[in-house]
């Protein structure tokens, strides 16, 4: 179980990096490009960004926890294991 936890914190955390480098990419983007058409448009895509880079870090949070847990899990069963043996005297 723990190996899967960090199995599963590696595989996914990959992904979430290259979106956050992907959002970082699309900060470069200035919303002077969008002032041409609506300054509307400027302010809604600065808005989008801020709340996609907070989606982002909550879910690196919940991949961190889900690891943890697996790993408390793991440590509690092996626990439970060893008091559930008989051994004899």
């Amino acid at each position: 179980m723990t190996q899967h936890g960090k199995n599963l914190h590696r595989d996914v955390n990959e992904y979430l990096q290259l979106a956050w480098n992907n959002l970082q990419g699309a900060r470069g983007i200035s919303q002077s490009n969008f002032t041409a058409t609506s300054y509307v448009l400027s302010m809604a895509y600065a808005a989008a960004l801020d709340v996609a880079e907070e989606d982002l870090e909550t879910k690196k949070k919940v991949l961190n926890t889900f690891r943890d847990l697996l790993a408390a899990s793991a440590t509690n069963w092996e626990s439970a294991e060893v008091k559930s043996t008989l051994s004899r005297p």
